[in-house]
């Protein structure tokens, strides 16, 4: 009987039936990115109103088995549960986006952070693969998905280290934009922003003196035993001009040049009509000069 009254309760649940409208709301379709932080947070609030807490859970359990939910509404709901403090339903699924192929890369990040936010003991692992699989990949979309998992913070030195090799390897703008936003970082750890910086410098891709020569002088102040490796790059760097910013020029605004002539020359006489006017009337006030003189 009691079983019996908290089912029904369950289905009267407003809390339930707000579950099932946010649900609803990722099968069908995108969700901008802007409006996932509010259903997540009216998601996890409906469960913890709702009268049976345990069945609520449990419609988000089923939602990440739904094929017709896409991977990223999965992981949204699995964002959830782990608010709630629900560190191993998710966790299998999860993995399982994070080492999917056809899943963008960004979205295969994510799912490796949230394990790693978790503390999951697979975790490490899926990191790795992630890395490895992007690094194969070596496209821009996926060596900027391995810059933010290097900025995370979510992993351990070592893998962090095999991040920065992975992108120095990779001769792209994303993988050199990552490394600059690490070297860059003053809480990134010092040895490896040294790392980056000699890896930069030896492909000649170290072109920001200023912003190199303010990171090296901070890496040599946190750990003064890099000091020696530091002063080799900054020699090079102090004897290297800033490159100058690129500038576009600006083309005239409609009508200026004709405006200017107009200034210039009146209209309907060549520049050379006018100075031969001009001469004629030098001669003309000599001449009469001349005569005023001789009356004199």
């Amino acid at each position: 009987m009691i079983a019996l009254l908290m089912a029904l309760a369950f289905f009267q649940d407003p809390a339930e039936e707000e579950i099932r409208v946010i649900l609803r709301r990722f099968e069908s379709g995108p969700v901008p990115a802007a409006e996932t932080p509010e259903l997540l947070t009216r998601l996890t609030q409906a469960v913890e109103r709702a009268a049976a807490p345990r069945e609520a859970r449990s419609l988000l359990s089923g939602a990440l088995r739904d094929e017709r939910l896409p991977a990223a509404r999965r992981l949204d709901v699995a964002e959830a549960l782990f608010q709630l403090e629900d560190r191993e339903s998710w966790a299998d699924d999860a993995g399982r986006v994070a080492v999917d192929a056809t899943q963008p890369p960004e979205t295969r990040l994510r799912a490796a952070l949230l394990l790693a936010r978790a503390d999951h003991p697979a975790a490490a692992a899926v990191a790795r693969n992630l890395d490895e699989a992007l690094f194969k990949e070596g496209t821009e979309e996926a060596a900027r998905a391995l810059g933010d998992h290097l900025a995370s913070g979510e992993n351990t030195l070592d893998q962090k280290k095999r991040e920065v090799e992975m992108l120095l390897r990779l001769a792209t703008p994303a993988a050199r934009a990552g490394l600059w936003r690490a070297l860059t970082d003053s809480s990134f750890d010092p040895g490896l922003r040294l790392l980056i910086a000699e890896g930069l410098h030896a492909a000649g891709r170290l072109d920001r003196a200023r912003d190199a020569i303010l990171a090296l002088e901070q890496v040599r102040a946190a750990d003064p035993e890099l000091a020696s490796r530091v002063d080799v790059l900054l020699k090079a760097l102090r004897g290297r001009r800033e490159e100058p910013r690129e500038t576009v020029d600006r083309p005239d605004p409609p009508n200026s040049k004709a405006a200017h002539s107009a200034r210039t020359h009146p209209p309907g006489l060549t520049p050379g009509q006018v100075n031969l006017i001009v001469a004629g009337a030098t001669v003309v006030l000599l001449v009469l000069l001349l005569g005023f003189r001789r009356r004199a």
